[in-house]
């Protein structure tokens, strides 16, 4: 006779086991499920021997949502070590930490849409349409009032910057100095250029964080066409009535993937912008092309008025809202 698994909320002893059945390193599971400012959630239930059966996490984040501050939480290394246990622990993850006290919304780019769809109850956001600079179109002349510069760690100025930002958006993950750190400075095993644009006054306007994407499984830009080694712009924070300070982090983010090129390493650049921003215009304006992704967002909403279609037309994600990146 089949027992149902017990399931539990994961605790510091559990590192070993989890990170050796889903296939961590002991830094990058503190720094997920430890030291996120957030908190993160994970329930995970354990054989006889202390093996891992299954896991099923919520990296969790402040966000305002509907003009509240909520939290909101991505849905992170799901593992089943026998068929149906995933989606036990799925559905004992939305009991125990799904709702207005709680996530208000559980988000996701998942292998196997079907499953979160049709078993867990998941709805389609949208099918992602990502923008690619190849490098050969020319950019706007930049303001020589902006300074762009590299940010070695964010301060108060970014917590001013969201406040600018955030009335255009619906549902936005708080980034202040306190995320953004844990985010893009303190993450074991990944290098982030932080690029920050400051007007005369020394005030943080804009920023934008690119990435080198290593992992050649994690993200696809075209069905079968990988993404290692191309630069990725992970983080885009500007306020829409300033196109003048995005046109500044543009310019010195594509001189970033050119000093790659004249390395010989590909120089396009990738960024996932929300259709509905104006900035997903202007990007395309600049010289950057649409070009079809496969991946599909995929959300769960806890509080009813926040659904699948006010979130496409409202919530800003980003890549940095995907701990794969």
């Amino acid at each position: 006779m089949n027992i149902a698994p017990e399931f539990r909320p994961t605790r510091a002893s559990d590192e070993h086991a989890v990170c050796t059945a889903l296939g961590l390193d002991a830094p990058s599971w503190s720094w997920a499920y430890g030291a996120n400012p957030a908190g993160s959630n994970a329930l995970a239930a354990f054989g006889a021997n202390g093996a891992l059966v299954a896991h099923y996490g919520g990296v969790g984040r402040r966000a305002i949502v509907g003009g509240k501050e909520r939290r909101i939480s991505e849905v992170a290394h799901p593992f089943e070590a026998a068929p149906g246990h995933l989606a036990l622990s799925a559905k004992g993850y939305f009991d125990a930490f799904g709702g207005p006290r709680g996530d208000v919304v559980l988000y996701g780019w998942p292998e196997d849409r079907r499953l979160a769809t049709k078993l867990l109850e998941f709805e389609v956001v949208r099918t992602e349409d990502v923008l690619v600079y190849d490098g050969r179109a020319h950019l706007a002349t930049t303001d020589a009032s902006v300074r762009v510069e590299r940010l070695e760690r964010f301060d108060e100025h970014a917590r001013w910057l969201y406040d600018r930002c955030a009335g255009a958006f619906g549902a936005s993950v708080i980034r202040d100095a306190e995320y953004l750190n844990w985010r893009f400075v303190d993450r074991p095993g990944h290098d982030y250029t932080i690029l920050g644009a400051r007007d005369d006054d020394g005030i943080l306007r804009g920023y934008a964080v690119l990435a080198r994407a290593t992992n050649a499984g994690a993200v696809r830009v075209h069905a079968g066409e990988p993404w290692p080694g191309r630069a990725l712009l992970v983080d885009w924070l500007v306020p829409a009535d300033e196109p003048n300070v995005g046109d500044s982090l543009l310019s010195a983010a594509v001189a970033e993937a050119r000093r790659d090129r004249a390395q010989g390493v590909d120089a396009s650049l990738t960024a996932s912008i929300p259709p509905w921003s104006p900035w997903f215009e202007r990007f395309q304006r600049a010289g950057f092309r649409v070009c079809f992704d496969e991946r599909a967002l995929v959300a769960r909403a806890f509080v009813r008025k926040y659904d699948d279609l006010w979130l496409r037309d409202n919530a800003w994600l980003t890549l940095s809202d995907w701990i794969a990146v």
